[in-house]
């Protein structure tokens, strides 16, 4: 959980946000608080679920988008409905991809294998009193023989495989054994293999030849629908907030809210928390005071956020990106190519191309379905040609003969008013410079 403010004293609610004694700190990661939408998303995944009945094998699904983008939510709430339908959901940790035991412990438990005799014969040893088979019988083709019932596995965060030092040669084979033998298993309940990661997941993957996955078993993670993102808003305020659905002002906040989240699930989550707090605290009474309030303490939640997005870049690679934004204003979608070419009239090839894949990885820009690169969340492009570009505002500077028509007397003109004498002092100023 990331939290930006601190104070001492803690006050926690139940609705996976905090607030500390009027400051408000936002939990922006993991489980959803109210979840709608992403029905093309999940039915990709039911799909591949029926397909690994009836072919009695399993399949891997790369889910990967930017951060804030909603990966871990879905996980989330993918996994509690397919354990109401009595599957098994099992997480894995990064360990487990190339440590048969961490696997096999992770399905099952520290339990020993349920194997023939003849195998385990000379494998055994006394521990505790309990027999429990050697280590060298675990793999994973025993472990994926032994699953039951219908089985989804879970790997989130999955994009740190490719932290330097993390995954080395033996590793990544072993890995892309574990890929191999869970798309060969032959299963007779179903497998599905849920990996979750940032945007350049995919590219990690392929470049430790772990493994390829194909076109159709690859989900890149967007915005969620305008009719969720208001369902969203609208649980926030009447289940969290404690405002009744028939306040007459309920949709106008929800109107309001939605100019600035842009279907963007962690500003969905952030407007939604912040707003369900104060109106809570208001006994669930909305007016435009109020909402001004949370507009105001969500922008600057927001504004943390792009800030998070941009913290690994120096100045100078903000500046270019930013650059490259305002010359390309008229522009929504780019190809990896145009930007990396941009970026290279500064820097090296390798240093372009490593700026775009960490602009990519950080969420600066998104990849769609088409495999073109967008900059996801309108405000934050706004706020990076702004915050890096820093554009001077043009100076309305009077000529005389318009300066001298604003010092004839008027109704409106009291040249005893110290206020208005500075405003013209300062334009009398500006027109000599």
């Amino acid at each position: 959980m990331a939290l930006d403010l601190i104070p001492l004293q803690k006050k926690f609610s139940t609705f996976g946000f905090m607030d500390y004694d009027g400051v408000i700190v936002v939990d922006d990661r993991g489980e959803a608080d109210y979840f709608h939408g992403r029905k093309k998303e999940k039915k990709i995944i039911d799909d591949l679920l029926g397909l690994s009945q009836r072919k009695n094998k399993g399949y891997s699904i790369l889910i990967q988008g930017s951060p804030g983008v909603g990966k871990t939510a879905l996980l989330e709430e993918y996994q509690t409905e397919k354990i109401k339908k009595q599957w098994d959901v099992k997480t894995l940790s990064m360990s487990c991809l190339w440590d048969t035991k961490q696997f096999h412990d992770a399905l099952f438990g520290d339990k020993s294998f349920e194997i023939g005799e003849k195998e385990a014969s000379g494998n055994i040893k006394l521990i505790g009193g309990k027999v429990t088979y050697l280590a060298t019988e675990k793999t994973f083709s025993k472990s994926l023989r032994q699953l039951k019932k219908p089985t989804i596995l879970i790997f989130d965060e999955a994009q740190m495989i490719g932290v330097k030092g993390h995954v080395g040669q033996e590793r990544a084979q072993k890995a892309s054994e574990l890929f191999d033998e869970l798309h060969n298993a032959r299963t007779e309940h179903g497998l599905v293999f849920l990996i979750a990661g940032l945007g350049t997941t995919e590219n990690i993957f392929q470049a430790l030849k772990i493994s390829r996955f194909n076109d159709s078993c690859i989900i890149n993670l967007g915005v969620l629908d305008k009719a969720s993102e208001k369902k969203i808003l609208w649980d926030y305020l009447t289940k969290s907030g404690g405002v009744k659905k028939t306040n007459p002002h309920l949709n106008h906040w929800i109107e309001q809210m939605t100019q600035e989240t842009h279907q963007w699930a962690h500003h969905i989550s952030c407007y939604g928390q912040i707003a369900s707090i104060l109106s809570k605290k208001n006994n669930g009474v909305l007016d435009d005071v109020l909402l001004k309030k949370v507009l105001e303490i969500s922008r600057e939640k927001k504004i943390w956020y792009y800030d998070r997005r941009v913290k690994p870049f120096t100045k100078k690679e903000c500046q270019q990106m930013a650059q490259f934004l305002d010359v390309s204003q008229n522009q929504e979608v780019f190809s990896a190519e145009v930007i990396i070419e941009f970026l290279n009239k500064t820097y090296s090839l390798n240093e372009s191309e490593r700026i775009f894949h960490l602009a990519v990885e950080k969420g600066v820009f998104h990849r769609n379905k088409d495999k073109d690169y967008t900059v996801p969340i309108p405000s934050m492009r706004t706020w990076l040609v702004n915050q890096f570009l820093k554009k001077k505002k043009q100076v309305n500077v009077l000529t005389v003969e318009e300066l001298n028509q604003r010092l004839k007397p008027n109704d409106g003109f009291n040249p005893k008013n110290s206020d208005e004498r500075k405003e013209v002092d300062k334009e009398r100023k500006n027109t000599n410079a």
